[in-house]
């Protein structure tokens, strides 16, 4: 995805984990993760889908972090 400014201070989200591995494999995670990037389950009600990019974001500000995820 390009930078767009409208994006900043939200982050993409899907409504699940089975849904994020239409966009990322299992393979794809697992090597993220070696270079600190992880799944992160939040709790909130802002959020929108941007027509832009095709799915959905939620507010950083107004989210909870719920949970950290490794696989």
């Amino acid at each position: 995805m390009d930078f767009d400014e409208e994006l900043v201070g939200y982050l993409s989200a899907t409504d699940s984990l089975e849904t994020l591995y239409n966009w990322f494999t299992k393979e794809d995670i697992i090597k993220l993760q070696e270079h600190g990037w992880f799944i992160h389950v939040y709790e909130t009600d802002d959020y929108h889908f941007y027509d832009r990019f095709q799915h959905q974001v939620i507010s950083q500000a107004n989210s909870k972090l719920l949970e950290k995820i490794e696989l």
